[in-house]
C-alpha cells in the first residue's frame, strides 16, 4: 500500500528561505526619491549630496561656501573661468592657468614696460558684475584696480599699498562692465582674480529616473544664510516651471500640498545665497511623494475578522477615575458605563506596583492570600478585574515598566521571565483564573534601547506563553513607518524592535494610532484620519511589515482617538478637534480600521483627565469633576454598535476623494447595510450628491451624528436605474438594505504557512503531495519516533521546577513544569489557582538541539499511553506519535527552529501530561 505526504525536508528548506526573507524594513513605503533608479546632481558639495534622498532627516547635503573663493571655480558665477570670453592685453600676459583657475597657489609677474605695468581682462559682451576679488601683491609700488562700464566711465575699485598680500573683495555698484582694468608704476604680482557675474547660487537637481506623479513635496531644506530657495520642475531637465519658494529659514521638514497633480521627472532648487563669506546651503531631505505617500496604498479588500463591536474597546485604569476599587462604584459607574460602545478594556497594569525592582519575584498568590504586593500593600489585582469582569469589561492588561530606568534592569531576560510566568500562571485562561485575556510586554517604553526592550521583550513573552500558551501575548505599541525614530526619545520603529526570536513567542503586533499630521507650519494637529498625512494611515505599513514577517498574525490598534471640546471641559492645544468633530471621527475611523483588517481597536481614552495637555481631552466622557458627562463621540459609538455593531465589513464600493462607501452584512457574505460618508474636515460639513451604481433596495438611514444613541433618521437614498444616489456628509450615514449574498474575499495576511514547519501534520508544498513508500512513516520529518539512536544518555537530574533558580540572562536557562488545567475560562466561582501536580513524565535533555528523551514515571506503563505529540505555543503540531510506545521514548528536533515547544502525553484513561522545552541551536 503507498502512503501520500508532504515532502518534509522541502519544507525545511522553506522554513530556512523564510527565516532568511525576515526584512526589518518590510513596512517602510519608500518615496519617489528614494527608488532605483535616482540620481542628484549638485553645483557644489558632491560628497554628501547622496545624503538629500536617504530617508535620513539626520543627515544633510552640505553645499561648499561660495565666498571668499569658492564661487572661482563656478563658470556660472566666475566671469573669468572660461578665458574664451574675453580678451587679456597688457604690458605682459600674465600666465592665466594660474591666475584665473580658482588655485591659490601660484604666482605670475605683471612686468613694467616704459615705467609702467598694467593688465585689462576685456569682454566679448557687457557683463553684470557686482563685484570683483583677489589677492595681488604690489612690489615697490601701488596696485590700482577699476572697473570700466559700457558708458566708458571707471571706477576705482581699490588702491593697494607696498606689502598688501591679502585677500580682497571689491563690490561694483554699477554693476554693467565692459572691462577690468589694472595698474601700477612698476612691476606686481598676480595670485588669482576672479568676477562675479551673478548672485550667489548654489543649485540641486534630482533625477527620479522617469516621469512621476507627484501630489505632494517633503522637503527638510533649512539654510539660515539663503535669502531664498526656488523649487522648479521639468519633463527634460531643459525647460522648468516654477512651483513655490521655499522658506529657508523653516527648521522643521516641510510638506507642500500641491495645487494639483503634477507630472515630472527632475526637480530643482536654487539657493540664493547671502554675500557672506563661509557661508553654506543645506538640505536634508527632499522627497516628492505620490498620492499614497507616505503610507503606501489600502489593502485589497476582505471580509473583517470581527464586528465592530467586538473590535472595540477602551482604555481604562484601576478605579476608572473614581481612585477606588471598582466593586465599590455604583450600578452604572465605571465599567458599567462604557459596556454599550466597548466590549472589553485595556488596564495599564504598572510594573512597579507590584515590584520595586524589575529583578524581584512576585507572587500574585501570595497578594490575594495575605494581602498587598511586594511594592503595594494594599493593592489585590484579582479584586479589581473580577469587578470590571462582573459589570461587562473582560480585561486586557499592558504590563507599563518604564518607571523603572534602564541601569536597574540587571537582569532584564530572567527578571521578565519570572514576572511573565508570575502573571500567566495567576491570570492565565488555562491554568490561571482566566481574568486577563491579552497582555502587552510594555505599554510606550520608548526610553529604553532596542536590545534592551528585546531582552525583555523575549523574556517576559516567553514567560507569558509558557505559563500559559492560551493566552494572547503582544509587544508594546510600535510603528512601521518611520526607521529614524530609533534616533530620537521616542525610539519605537518596529523593526528595530522585534526580530525572528521574538516574533516566535508573539501572538500579533500593537500600534497606538493617532490621527495627527503635522503641517507646513510645523505645528502638529488632530486631522480625519481618511487624511493622506495622517499618522493613523501608519496602520498599513504595520499591515505590509505583518505580511512579511508575522504572515497570519494579527494588527491591534490598542490606542486611538481625538482629543475635543464637550462635556463643558473645553479643548485649547494644538491637537484638539471640536465636539461634532470627534463624533465624525470616532466611527470613521473604527469603520477605516475594520476595512483595513485590524482586530482590536481600543479607544484612548473612558474619560477626559485632569489639565490641559495632550490626551486629557481624549474621553469619550468628561472627567470626574463634571460627574462623566458623556460627549458626542460616546453617542456616535453607541449608535454605530446599536445599528451596525454585529456587521462585518465585506467590500469597498467607493474610497475616494468623494465619498468612502462600504458594504456590511455578516461574515458568510449576506450583505444587510451600506455605510457612506464624506471624507473631509468635519468642521467644513457640506453635504453633496453621490451617485453610486447599485440595485440594491435600500430600507432605511440614519445618520451617525453622535446626538443621541440612536442616530439621526434621515431620507432614504433614492435609486433612479441602476444607479443609488446619496446625500451625504462628514457624518457616517448608515443604510438598510435587502439582504443580498455576495462573494467575499479573505483578507490578505501574508503567507500563512510562514513558519515553514507543518502545523498539524497536514500541510504540503505548493499544494501537492508527495508518493512515500512504506519505509518512509508518515508525518516523522526526522522528528518523529525512531529506533533508539546512538546517543550519551540524558542525566536522570530532574527538571528544575522553581523559577527562583532562574539567574542567568540565557535562553538556555531551566524552565518551571507545567501545571495541569484548572479551568478553561475565569469565574467567580474559581478565583484561586489549583495546585500543582507531580510530574508524570521526565523530560530531557533541557535545553534540547538533536534529540529529546521523554522517560514515563515508573507508575505509567507504556500501554497506558494514547499519544505523544509536540506543539509550538501557536497551535501548530510538529510530532505526533500513536503507537509503539516505550519507557524510554525519543523524539528528533534537530530541524526544529529554535524556541519554546510543549510536549503533550495524553493517557488512555483521559489524563494529559504536558511539558515545555527550549530547543537551541
Amino acid at each position: 500500500m503507498k502512503r501520500f505526504t508532504p515532502v518534509m525536508i522541502l519544507l525545511f528548506w522553506s522554513f530556512t528561505a523564510l527565516q532568511a526573507q525576515w526584512d526589518a524594513d518590510a513596512g517602510l513605503y519608500h518615496p519617489l526619491s528614494q527608488r532605483e533608479g535616482v540620481q542628484v546632481t549638485t553645483s557644489s558639495g558632491s560628497e554628501t549630496q547622496a545624503y538629500m534622498v536617504d530617508g535620513d532627516p539626520g543627515t544633510q547635503w552640505i553645499s561648499d561656501p561660495l565666498l571668499p573663493i569658492g564661487f572661482l571655480e563656478r563658470e556660472d558665477l566666475n566671469a573669468l573661468f572660461d578665458t574664451s570670453t574675453y580678451q587679456v592685453s597688457g604690458s605682459s600676459i600674465p600666465d592665466l592657468s594660474v591666475i584665473t583657475g580658482g588655485s591659490l597657489y601660484g604666482l605670475s609677474r605683471v612686468s613694467a614696460v616704459g615705467g609702467s605695468a598694467w593688465l585689462h581682462f576685456t569682454f566679448d559682451s557687457t557683463k553684470t558684475l557686482s563685484q570683483i576679488s583677489g589677492r595681488m601683491k604690489p612690489l615697490d609700488d601701488s596696485i590700482f584696480v577699476y572697473a570700466i562700464h559700457d558708458t566708458g566711465d571707471s571706477t576705482l575699485l581699490a588702491s593697494l599699498a607696498p606689502g598688501d598680500y591679502t585677500w580682497h573683495r571689491w563690490a561694483i555698484s554699477a554693476g554693467d562692465v565692459d572691462r577690468i582694468a589694472i595698474y601700477s608704476d612698476g612691476d606686481f604680482l598676480i595670485n588669482e582674480i576672479g568676477a562675479l557675474q551673478a548672485s550667489l547660487t548654489e543649485e540641486v537637481i534630482v533625477d527620479l529616473g522617469s516621469i512621476r506623479s507627484v501630489t505632494t513635496i517633503r522637503s527638510r531644506h533649512w539654510s539660515t544664510y539663503a535669502k531664498s530657495i526656488q523649487l522648479l520642475y521639468s519633463h527634460d531637465s531643459t525647460t522648468w516651471t516654477w512651483i513655490s519658494n521655499l522658506d529657508p529659514q523653516a527648521q522643521n521638514t516641510q510638506e507642500l500640498t500641491l495645487e494639483s497633480e503634477i507630472s515630472a521627472r527632475y526637480f530643482k532648487l536654487v539657493y540664493r545665497m547671502m554675500a557672506q563669506d563661509y557661508k553654506r546651503a543645506y538640505l536634508w531631505e527632499f522627497s516628492p511623494q505620490d498620492a499614497s505617500a507616505p503610507y503606501g496604498l489600502m489593502p485589497d479588500p476582505g471580509v473583517s475578522p470581527n464586528t465592530l463591536s467586538d473590535m472595540l474597546g477602551v482604555n481604562s485604569f484601576w478605579g476608572w477615575g473614581y481612585n477606588r476599587y471598582t466593586d465599590g462604584l455604583l450600578p452604572g459607574e465605571g465599567p458599567e458605563m462604557f459596556t454599550p460602545v466597548a466590549s472589553y478594556a485595556r488596564d495599564y497594569h504598572n510594573m512597579n506596583w507590584d515590584i520595586v525592582d524589575p529583578d524581584d519575584d512576585i507572587s500574585f498568590t501570595d497578594m490575594v492570600n495575605t494581602g498587598g504586593t511586594p511594592a503595594q500593600w494594599w493593592l489585590d489585582w484579582e479584586r479589581e478585574y473580577a469587578a470590571w469582569i462582573s459589570k461587562g469589561m473582560p480585561v486586557h492588561a499592558s504590563i507599563q515598566f518604564v518607571d523603572f530606568p534602564d541601569s536597574v534592569w540587571t537582569n532584564p531576560y530572567s527578571s521578565g521571565y519570572k514576572y511573565g510566568l508570575s502573571f500567566a500562571r495567576f491570570f492565565g485562561p488555562t491554568y490561571g483564573n482566566g481574568q486577563v485575556e491579552v497582555v502587552e510586554v510594555g505599554n510606550e517604553p520608548w526610553k529604553y534601547d532596542s536590545a534592551l526592550y528585546r531582552t525583555i521583550l523575549r523574556g517576559m513573552a516567553r514567560g507569558l506563553k509558557e505559563g500559559d500558551p492560551a493566552m494572547t501575548v503582544l509587544p508594546c505599541a510600535l510603528q512601521a513607518y518611520n526607521e529614524g525614530a530609533e534616533a530620537t526619545s521616542n525610539k519605537n520603529y518596529l523593526g528595530a524592535r522585534i526580530t525572528s526570536t521574538e516574533a516566535e513567542y508573539l501572538d500579533g503586533i500593537n500600534l497606538h494610532s493617532y490621527s495627527f499630521y503635522k503641517g507646513v507650519d510645523g505645528i502638529r494637529r488632530g486631522v480625519h484620519p481618511e487624511h493622506s498625512g495622517s499618522q493613523m494611515r501608519g496602520i498599513l505599513n504595520a499591515i505590509r511589515w505583518r505580511n512579511q514577517n508575522m504572515p497570519g498574525k494579527p494588527v491591534y490598534v490598542t490606542e486611538w482617538g481625538w482629543d475635543s471640546d464637550g462635556a463643558n471641559q473645553a479643548c485649547s492645544h494644538n491637537e484638539c478637534v471640536s465636539e461634532a468633530a470627534a463624533a465624525a471621527y470616532v466611527t470613521r475611523g473604527l469603520l477605516m480600521m475594520q476595512r483595513m483588517g485590524v482586530e482590536k481597536a481600543t479607544y484612548f481614552y473612558n474619560s477626559n483627565l485632569w489639565g490641559m495637555t495632550l490626551f486629557t481631552r481624549s474621553g469619550l466622557t468628561g472627567g470626574k469633576e463634571v460627574n462623566f458627562i458623556k460627549k458626542r463621540s460616546y453617542y456616535a459609538l453607541e449608535s454605530l454598535n446599536n445599528l451596525i455593531g454585529d456587521r462585518y465589513f465585506l467590500d469597498v464600493l467607493q474610497e475616494d476623494e468623494d465619498a468612502w462607501i462600504y458594504l456590511m452584512g455578516d461574515s458568510t457574505g449576506i450583505a444587510t447595510h451600506i455605510v457612506a460618508w464624506r471624507p473631509i474636515d468635519a468642521d467644513d460639513n457640506q453635504s453633496s450628491a453621490v451617485a453610486l451604481a447599485s440595485n440594491v433596495v435600500p430600507l432605511s438611514a440614519v445618520n451617525l451624528d453622535g446626538r443621541d444613541a440612536d442616530g439621526t433618521g434621515v431620507t432614504l437614498p433614492t435609486r433612479k436605474g441602476n444607479q443609488l444616489f446619496f446625500t451625504l456628509n462628514a457624518y457616517p450615514t448608515v443604510v438598510e438594505i435587502q439582504p443580498i449574498v455576495v462573494s467575499v474575499n479573505q483578507p490578505y495576511m501574508g503567507d500563512e504557512g510562514g513558519s515553514g514547519i507543518i502545523a498539524n501534520g497536514n500541510t504540503s508544498t505548493e499544494g501537492e503531495q508527495e508518493e512515500q513508500t512504506e519505509d518512509d512513516p508518515v508525518g516523522q520529518p526526522q522528528l518523529g519516533l525512531t529506533s533508539s539512536p546512538q546517543i550519551n544518555q540524558p542525566s536522570t537530574t530532574p527538571v528544575v521546577t522553581s523559577i527562583e533558580t532562574l539567574t542567568a540572562d540565557s535562553e538556555a536557562e531551566a524552565l518551571p513544569q507545567k501545571i495541569t488545567p484548572a479551568s478553561t475560562r475565569w469565574s467567580t466561582e474559581n478565583l484561586r489557582r489549583k495546585p500543582q501536580i507531580p510530574p508524570m513524565i521526565w523530560l530531557g535533555p533541557v535545553p534540547a538541539q538533536d534529540v529529546l528523551t521523554l522517560r514515563l514515571d515508573s507508575n505509567i506503563e507504556p500501554n497506558e499511553v494514547y499519544q505523544i505529540s509536540v506543539w509550538d505555543f501557536h497551535g501548530r503540531k510538529y510530532y505526533l506519535q500513536t503507537e509503539g510506545f516505550q519507557r524510554e521514548n525519543h523524539i528528533w528536533v534537530n530541524r526544529l527552529p529554535a524556541g519554546a515547544y510543549r510536549v503533550v502525553v495524553f493517557l488512555q484513561n483521559g489524563t494529559q501530561i504536558e511539558k515545555t522545552v527550549t530547543v537551541l541551536r
